[in-house]
């Protein structure tokens, strides 16, 4: 049996949309998993597929998580919080100029929120559903929804994708719940 790796893109993250909140913490873990893991990912798989080497792989992404990059209140938020890092990394050179120990670091800071902003906003135009959905385009899968109740995440995987669950079973038999929400792919 041919085993592939399976990238459960934040099985752990809450639903963190805070709308009578100007600024909410836990909001930052979805903001920090945006700078640190999507775009992260969505860069070395791109730049795998320009070097014409295709990885094998099944990414999950759940209902929540495809709704909250979806959701313009939060896709706003992220950007204000990327705005607010790169000023603080500002600040953080000035301040650190005559010191070499930190000096690098605050520059490295700058350039990772700078190059964050330029791509989210400018790149991907706020929207990394999109972003992942192409890279089926060049061989690569986009995120499946496999969350909660079939048929809501088999309808939340093809709203935000724009696609159905392109997968195939490991199993001979599908459950009936399973084939009613269109899903084709059971991973145990």
């Amino acid at each position: 049996m041919r085993r592939s790796p399976s990238l459960v893109l934040h099985a752990h993250l809450p639903w963190v949309r805070h709308p009578e909140y100007g600024a909410f913490l836990e909001e930052e873990w979805l903001f920090e998993a945006i700078t640190e893991t999507y775009l992260p990912l969505l860069a070395t798989f791109e730049r795998l597929s320009a070097d014409g080497r295709s990885v094998s792989r099944h990414d999950v992404a759940l209902a929540p998580l495809l709704n909250m990059l979806a959701d313009p209140l939060l896709q706003s938020r992220y950007e204000r919080y990327l705005e607010s890092r790169i000023a603080l990394a500002e600040r953080e050179v000035v301040r650190t100029r005559h010191d070499p120990t930190f000096q690098p670091l605050a520059q490295h800071y700058l350039a990772a929120f700078t190059r964050a902003r330029t791509t989210y906003v400018e790149r991907y135009r706020r929207n990394l559903i999109t972003a992942f959905a192409a890279l089926a385009d060049t061989g690569q899968r986009p995120p499946d929804d496999v969350s909660g109740h079939p048929r809501l995440s088999a309808a939340a995987r093809r709203q935000r994708a724009g696609r159905p669950h392109a997968g195939g079973s490991r199993y001979e038999r599908v459950p009936p719940l399973l084939r009613t929400a269109d899903l084709r792919f059971l991973a145990a």
